[in-house]
């Protein structure tokens, strides 16, 4: 909505005149003119209220675009999985930055739950074994699709490493709704000594 349609030009200010009979059409006019700007108000608040973007609370803004705009102190939601015990969906729509915690020997994570197919999904994969065991860690696209590797994947697959408190750092992300992945290896990461 670009411009409100509440109108208020039309009151007649100068009615009624002082001290003498008024017609009361110009009284009619007046509230007509009145009631009209006030449902024009109400339209438009309700309007704002349902589609507005609001600081006060979660905004979803329903796959629609957002654009021209200057990014400033914004943060992502990190997301923690349970320990995982069993093959897992590990599913963009739970977050961008995804912290794993694998708590068996080999495991196998299904990637799914992608946005639609010309839009972009990405996610962190943070992976921890919950002991000091190191974890084989398998990826599968979901629904048949395929997963493509970058030239410094780990040979031998991707692990864990032993050290509970090491992170295995891993990238993901498609354009066509999970029909191809990529998948980067960006590696573990130790303490700075």
């Amino acid at each position: 909505m670009a411009n409100s349609t509440v109108e208020f030009q039309n009151i007649d200010e100068e009615f009624p005149i002082a001290g003498q009979d008024n017609d009361s059409q110009g009284f009619r006019d007046n509230f007509a003119i009145i009631k009209e700007g006030l449902q024009n108000s109400s339209d438009e608040l309700t309007e704002l209220l349902t589609y507005a973007a609001r600081k006060d609370q979660a905004n979803d803004f329903n796959g629609e675009t957002l654009q021209n705009a200057s990014l400033l102190n914004i943060s992502e939601d990190a997301y923690n999985t349970d320990t995982l015990q069993t093959d897992t969906n590990i599913e963009w729509t739970d977050g961008l930055y995804q912290n794993v915690a694998i708590g068996i020997e080999e495991i196998t994570l299904v990637l799914g739950e992608w946005p639609e197919n010309g839009k972009l999904g990405k996610m962190r994969l943070v992976l921890r074994t919950n002991s000091n065991l190191q974890r084989v860690v398998n990826l599968q696209a979901a629904n048949t699709g395929t997963i493509r590797v970058s030239p410094n994947w780990p040979v031998g697959g991707l692990k864990t490493t032993a050290n509970i408190a090491t992170p295995v750092i891993i990238d993901v992300w498609t354009s066509d709704g999970g029909s191809t992945i990529f998948a980067e290896y960006i590696g573990e990461f130790e303490p700075l000594q």
